[in-house]
């Protein structure tokens, strides 16, 4: 978790003591610290490109989409391949969401943990709808708040399943917040990917069964990109144990 040093009269950011370090370890661990954070910086505009689509991208999964595609086709006898237009489960589900008090910290803006907790229910129902199947969070990516949210604001919360593997799948959440009575239309506030896995009636992992047919560009760059996060998640699973 990462939080902001705030100016208790302004409430501006304002910067951290420092920290000893007088130990092999505490200096190894405030190396690392320095890594995660030159990597969330990357990530987060990474995120923010993914999320508004706007600004000049790289369109390397352009040129593996035909890879992917001659894949599907392989699979189709496997699996069901479905798209919007044939699958219900793949319209993306919609939450609305108010911040009120209760959810909020001493400076009236929404806990994180509330919106994160919004965004699995968001992601689970869209998950569950496009499987049938329980399913069960397996992990979060690494999320950035582009925009705090306040009392009174009204959140939108849309989850769509971008990917299915073999036991498991990938949901996208994107966040918008708009002031309550105000003119002004919602801005992004944070967005990110969850991973659940399909479960049967004992709870042991089973086969999604279905996968994704991305028909637009927009479906085929999650699609492609869902491949990478995946091995990014693996990666970084194995770095944690």
């Amino acid at each position: 978790l990462i939080f902001v040093h705030l100016d208790a009269q302004t409430h501006k950011p304002m910067k951290c003591p420092k920290l000893l370090k007088e130990t092999a370890e505490d200096r190894a661990r405030a190396d690392a610290a320095i890594l995660r954070k030159a990597e969330r910086a990357t990530e987060r505009k990474g995120l923010s490109q993914t999320l508004t689509s706007s600004g000049k991208q790289s369109f390397w999964w352009q040129e593996q989409w035909p890879k992917e595609e001659a894949a599907l086709q392989e699979m189709n006898s496997e699996v069901a391949l479905v798209d919007t237009t044939t699958d219900p489960g793949l319209v993306p589900t919609e939450m609305s969401k108010v911040a009120m008090p209760q959810h909020a910290n001493t400076l009236q803006i929404a806990f994180g943990g509330q919106i994160m907790a919004w965004m699995e229910q968001a992601a689970a129902l869209a998950a569950t709808r496009f499987c049938r199947k329980i399913v069960i969070t397996a992990s979060l990516d690494r999320m950035s708040f582009q925009k705090p949210s306040k009392v009174g604001d009204l959140l939108t919360i849309k989850a769509f399943v971008t990917r299915s593997f073999d036991k498991s799948l990938e949901v996208k959440v994107v966040v918008h917040s708009q002031t309550g009575g105000s003119s002004i239309g919602p801005v992004l506030s944070n967005g990110g990917y969850f991973t659940f896995t399909a479960l049967n009636d004992n709870q042991k992992p089973q086969s999604v069964g279905k996968q994704v047919m991305p028909l637009t560009e927009a479906e085929r760059k999650e699609y492609c990109e869902a491949y990478r996060r995946r091995e990014a998640r693996l990666l970084e699973g194995k770095r944690l144990v």
